[in-house]
């Protein structure tokens, strides 16, 4: 007797390639909110006796957030070369990421039921 099909098996520790892309994708975000941070704190008036926001704060945060959306967007467009990124589940079986619409996992040949 095989094993249940019902029984899922434990995750699989993260492969080489998928630590290294989440890795470059903390490091992406970190920059991202480091961008928004420093836009956000150069706009304040720190010499006031209570720090407040400068009068011309929108003018320096608004470039600010528009530098950090160019590169989250020029980031994405070189990750994914202008496609849209696959969309990918878990194998039931093996717990490997798959496409979304495979029918059988290319790793441990598990098949999925059609929908």
């Amino acid at each position: 007797m095989g094993r249940p099909e019902w029984i899922m098996s434990t995750p699989t520790a993260p492969t080489p390639a998928t630590a290294r892309r989440d890795r470059k994708f903390s490091t992406m975000m970190s920059i991202v909110f480091l961008i928004v941070f420093l836009s956000v704190t150069s706009s304040y008036e720190w010499g006031a006796p209570t720090p407040q926001f400068r009068p011309d704060a929108l003018f320096i945060i608004a470039p600010g957030i528009l530098i950090a959306a160019v590169y989250l967007i020029v980031y994405i467009f070189i990750r994914y070369g202008g496609q849209t990124p696959i969309r990918v589940r878990l194998c039931t079986s093996c717990g490997r990421g798959i496409p979304f619409d495979a029918l059988f996992c290319p790793y441990c040949g598990f098949q999925f039921p059609r929908p």
